[in-house]
This record gives C-alpha cells, structure tokens and sequence, in this order.
C-alpha cells in the first residue's frame, strides 16, 4: 500500500506495520485534487490543479529514479484539463466522469465539467464516453473520497 501526499510529492508506503518514506521527489503542490490510482503497483496522478493552472496529464511514481514522472503518451490527451473527477480504475483502464475546470474565455470563471471517458493505460488511447452525463447526476464543487467495496461503489463528501 502507497500513501500520497495530496498535490504530489513524498511517497510512503506500509512494510510490515510501519509506515516507510521511500521517495526522493519534493512536494510538488501541483496536482491537488487528481485522480489518485494504482496501475501495475506503481502510483498515478491524473489531472489535479496547482500552480494557477488545472493539468490535463498523468505522472506516475517511478521506483527507480524515486521520483514522480510524466506518464507519455503517442498523442496529447483530449480531454479538457481538470481537477476533483470523480475516476475508478478496473484493469487497465481508468474511467473519468467530469470534474472542475476553467471555461475557454475566461480561466478565471471555474464550471462543472459532465464528460466521461476512459484512459487504456497500455495501448495510451483515450476513448470519449459521453460528452455529458445524465443531468440527474449531481457533479458538484466537492472532494470526493472514493472507494471500492466488493462491486459497490462507495463516494463520500469532504
């Protein structure tokens, strides 16, 4: 089990009931809010926000250097930039509903974003889902915790 610091940064991880810093990365306070999950026992972070700016791309914790990399892709990833999704990850996929970003004409102007797609994290493709929910799904400006409880899917509010 890894623990993340919210917006990137020092990596942890639980050997034996102690609790081990095992990072040489900073703290980064650049992808609060992301979408935080595991792909093939290595932590990810897709999208998030810091530095003024809402990102629209996936860093993962390489073992090797101890450091979060940019996870790359063949082409640019499509959707909007965002921050606060709601995700889940099964297999090799990592689905994304909406989440919180800025409108084109004004990066000042914060709106709801009602995509939803998937991310293969082998072939790197995403495919578009729906370009908007059922409006009766309420995708509000809260964080959400998220978890998976056998085949439930568990949201809480902060």
């Amino acid at each position: 089990s890894h623990f993340i610091l919210n917006g990137g940064g020092p990596v942890l991880k639980l050997n034996e009931n102690r609790i081990e810093r095992i990072d040489n990365s900073v703290e980064q306070r650049n992808q609060f809010g992301a979408a935080i999950f595991q792909h093939k026992n290595q932590p990810h972070m897709y999208g998030g926000y810091g530095f003024w700016e809402w990102k629209d791309y996936i860093t993962y914790y390489d073992p090797f250097s101890k450091q979060w990399e940019l996870c790359k892709f063949d082409t640019p990833l499509e959707p909007s930039p965002r921050w606060k999704p709601l995700f889940h990850k099964k297999n090799e996929f990592l689905y994304v509903l909406g989440g919180r970003s800025s409108i084109k004409e004004s990066r000042n102007t914060d709106t709801v974003l009602k995509d939803f797609f998937k991310i293969n994290l082998n072939t790197k493709k995403v495919e578009l889902i729906t370009e908007e929910v059922n409006s009766q799904i309420p995708l509000l400006s809260r964080m959400y915790i998220m978890f998976i409880l056998t085949s439930v899917l568990v949201l809480f509010m902060q």
